[in-house]
């Protein structure tokens, strides 16, 4: 924007120790969501899900995410005098709400045993209701790890705006808190470690899970009023916008259409490889097996193959973590554009996939998923970088008229070319959260193509389909990265 909105008064902390507890915050929500990616697809397959049902899971959070951060934002700044309050209100019924859901997960099979009085594996009706119950679960754990996570990427943009590479700062520590997440889920290929956790809790979702629910007390009751007394700079917005993001985004100029579209592809590819890469090695290096993926899905070999699909989200997320400081110097050495390393990016993470799809073998593809680090740090710091030096270029701060409108179509503009959108004090916030609902979005869309497709084609293997979209739509987002420039 050409103009900044009136933030709120109050006094900006002068040291970083503010950050660094919104940073710890947000490793320990990372490393929960890491737990996430590894072991729920897991959880359902052997509760005899069928593919449909277990790609449509992970719609439902996302979906009731989109739904309700609108709702989130208008509750807490609609009311200038008690937008902390509510803000902090929100935080702790987020973090009670995770707990809650970690812990109806964790304890989902125990209870429908008890309840029973039979084997879940061995009785219908105690298995439907660790289904109901794991479902419920997850579905309060991680719309609780989406919206917390929403919630503090804001408090933390809007709070330290003074601290230079802050889209690497955030990354660095949801990396660091995702690395420590795979790295316990991956315990189970050694088999001390395996034998001791089988014997303590039962297994290692369940001792991962159970540390994790810890962590969340751990912020509860430390952390977070820590953060609850913290004053911030906030932009809010009381007024209603009467356009919707959707309309917002095809009013803008071709070049922010070309950016978010971008991200749309990207984020979508990047999503199903978080939640499908422990399916994909797991399956690859038990049909390998002579007695097969269905023998083995409830014996010990199984969760020892989730670990090591475990274990290569580790190697991705510490490559990424390593890319990222390249991107870092990159930036600041002005060697080449992030746009072209977006494009890069895209482009070998969509050779990677395509390799490990053509020549079908677990030891390939358990190599190759590594590559596809590149677009896990281009996704998370790049777009994040662009958005801004774009939205300079191409939108202005206009209280003339009180809509969205067009430079040509604005009084103070008539006699000077440009493609800009101007844009009323009040649509500020909603359009620097178009990347935001850009990225949410294609988390839905993603959910619902590789369900569609066994709904028509149920033969199919939903892993190999969610492979090929990631694929597709990453050769799609690097062709768009190219005209960025």
């Amino acid at each position: 924007m050409d103009e900044e909105t009136t933030p709120i008064t109050t006094n900006t902390p002068k040291t970083q120790s503010p950050l660094y507890f919104q940073s710890i915050f947000i490793a320990c929500i990372e490393f929960g969501y890491a737990l996430e990616n590894v072991f729920i697809s897991p959880y359902f397959l052997r509760l005899g899900t069928n593919s449909y049902l277990s790609a449509m899971i992970w719609l439902f959070p996302s979906f009731f995410r989109l739904l309700l951060n609108p709702i989130r934002s208008q509750y807490i700044y609609s009311n200038k005098q008690k937008f902390e309050q509510r803000r902090n209100r929100i935080l702790s019924y987020l973090c009670l709400q995770s707990l809650l859901g970690t812990l109806i997960f964790i304890f989902a099979g125990s209870l429908s045993q008890w309840y029973f009085e039979e084997d879940v594996e061995t009785n219908k009706n105690a298995k439907n209701l660790a289904l109901i119950l794991g479902l419920i679960g997850f579905i309060f754990m991680d719309l609780g790890y989406l919206m917390i996570n929403d919630l503090l990427i804001e408090i933390i943009h809007h709070s330290n705006s003074e601290v230079n590479d802050i889209d690497f700062w955030i990354f660095n520590w949801k990396k660091g808190g995702r690395i420590i997440g795979f790295l316990f889920a991956s315990l189970d290929i050694f088999e001390t470690y395996s034998l001791y956790t089988y014997y303590a809790v039962g297994d290692n979702l369940a001792f991962s899970f159970g540390f994790s629910a810890f962590i969340y007390m751990v912020i509860f009751c430390l952390i977070l009023p820590g953060i609850m007394n913290i004053p911030y700079n906030y932009r809010y917005n009381p007024e209603k916008c009467s356009i919707t993001s959707l309309s917002l985004f095809f009013m803008s100029p071709l070049k922010i259409k070309l950016f978010l579209l971008a991200y749309y592809f990207s984020y979508g590819s990047y999503f199903l490889i978080s939640i499908y890469t422990t399916s994909w090695v797991t399956i690859s290096l038990l049909n390998e097996n002579s007695r097969g993926a269905k023998y083995l899905i409830h014996h010990r070999e199984f969760e020892i193959g989730v670990s090591w699909g475990a274990s290569d989200m580790l190697l991705l997320s510490f490559f990424a973590l390593i890319f990222s400081q390249l991107i870092k110097y990159i930036r600041h050495s002005s060697l080449i554009s992030e746009s072209l390393i977006w494009s890069i990016s895209c482009i070998v993470c969509t050779a990677s996939l395509t390799l490990g799809l053509l020549l079908n073998s677990n030891i390939y593809l358990y190599a190759l998923i590594p590559f596809c680090s590149l677009i896990f740090a281009t996704i998370q710091v790049i777009p994040q970088h662009l958005s801004p030096l774009l939205d300079k270029t191409y939108s202005k701060l206009c209280p003339i008229i009180s809509f969205p409108h067009l430079s040509k179509d604005c009084p103070s503009q008539k006699n000077q070319k440009s493609n800009a959108l101007h844009l009323p004090p009040e649509y500020i916030p909603q359009w620097e959260k178009l990347l935001l609902w850009s990225g949410s979005l294609s988390e839905i869309t993603v959910l619902c193509i590789v369900p569609t497709i066994l709904a028509f084609f149920p033969e199919v293997d939903d892993n190999i389909w969610a492979l090929k979209v990631s694929a597709f739509w990453c050769s799609i987002s690097a062709i768009l990265c190219l005209f960025l420039k």
